[in-house]
């Protein structure tokens, strides 16, 4: 089963998502996260993408919210329809919305099973375990994937013994609580909307940067308030987890050792030419925030049967002159920007969009992962 089929089942109460199995001509997709709005529309001509037009907002800066009570999601659709007629998004009725891996209860397990009929029942009757609200308030969704078979005659172990004959499965699960789902598609359509998709930022980003590395890879994607692990193979997530680096933390930390401003600190982040931050004093900001998800990256390398490929960086925060190279010294790993254009062309009105699309991608990665999804749900 893949991903966009999974989800495919776990929100089709959503109006218009069977619309997604029968191809689409372009797709719009939306994810508003640390008061940034990304927009992104795409279309499928011959195979290829095509970017028609995109869109980011910062929603401190623009005002949209004219009462300060109101909450984020309750003026999210509105300001997604507004934004969409002001930046030349014709004629668009439905959105995929990508949504925080947090918001979501995503684990994985393994189950034995001998028969694929009787797959889906166990799997039933593992998920209370794991989902840690009741099962009917929550949608889901799952995937398999074989691990390995166990012969009966395998030896005298209590595992063989156990399991014999049987094959083990890896389950990847992810759930959302009915709540989260309902709102956003009541929010949206208000403003004349039509939400087709949600899908996690985990699963967007491995769509559209996976394709870097084949095996085992690790995506270390660095927002502006928050960053994530995410580990895979194949194309397929194996584990995430949220660390504590973020560009919030590493321009805090450039002011404090400097003792400068934090619009300063911002400015020296970005820039490749500036003797502020010596490399002794970039390799203590790194130590100091990226501690953390460095030991958490050398614990799974070490973990894993196959070493993975490399490290993909994403976010903005991943920005700064050096930290490819520390993070590449410290784990001993291939480390390379995401890369989210590939088989991706740009239609002639976005000259700007083509002279910063190493920063463009940095900043839409997730969006044109899930852009790229909806338009064919069967490249997962």
């Amino acid at each position: 089963m893949t991903q966009l089929e999974t989800f495919s089942k776990v929100f089709s109460s959503f109006p218009g998502l069977g619309a997604f199995f029968g191809g689409k001509k372009s797709a719009v997709a939306v994810e508003f996260s640390d008061n940034i709005l990304k927009i992104i529309e795409l279309a499928l001509e011959k195979e290829k993408f095509l970017v028609k037009n995109y869109a980011i907002v910062n929603l401190e800066e623009e005002s949209f919210r004219q009462d300060s009570k109101q909450t984020v999601m309750s003026f999210t659709g509105k300001v997604v329809k507004e934004i969409l007629e002001k930046n030349g998004f014709e004629n668009v009725e439905e959105v995929n919305i990508c949504i925080p891996g947090s918001a979501a209860f995503i684990t994985s397990f393994s189950v034995f099973c001998s028969d694929l009929a009787d797959l889906n029942a166990i799997v039933q009757a593992e998920l209370p375990k794991y989902i840690p609200v009741p099962i009917e308030d929550v949608v889901y969704g799952w995937q398999a994937d074989k691990l390995r078979k166990i012969n009966y005659n395998a030896g005298n172990s209590q595992e063989s013994d156990r399991v014999g004959g049987k094959e083990e499965f890896a389950i990847t699960m992810v759930a959302l609580m009915k709540d989260i789902s309902k709102n956003y598609e009541e929010v949206f359509g208000k403003s004349g909307l039509v939400v087709n998709l949600l899908e996690t930022d985990i699963f967007c980003l491995m769509e559209s940067l996976a394709g870097d590395f084949d095996g085992s890879f690790v995506i270390f994607d660095i927002g502006r308030e928050e960053g994530k692990l995410i580990f895979g193979v194949n194309r397929k997530l194996v584990a995430s987890k949220i660390v504590q680096v973020s560009e919030k933390a590493i321009v805090e930390s450039i002011a404090r050792f400097l003792r400068i401003s934090k619009e300063r600190a911002f400015q020296i982040k970005n820039s490749d030419q500036n003797n502020e931050v010596t490399a002794d004093l970039k390799k203590e900001i790194f130590s100091l925030l990226l501690a953390d998800s460095i030991k958490e990256l050398q614990t799974r390398i070490k973990q894993d049967d196959k070493k993975p490929s490399g490290i993909i960086l994403s976010g903005v925060g991943s920005i700064m002159p050096g930290l490819k190279e520390y993070i590449a010294e410290q784990t001993g790993l291939k480390v390379v920007y995401g890369n989210p254009w590939n088989n991706v062309s740009f239609s002639s009105q976005t000259d700007d969009f083509k002279k910063n699309l190493p920063y463009l991608g940095l900043e839409l990665a997730a969006v044109c992962g899930l852009a790229k999804l909806a338009l064919n749900p069967k490249s997962n």
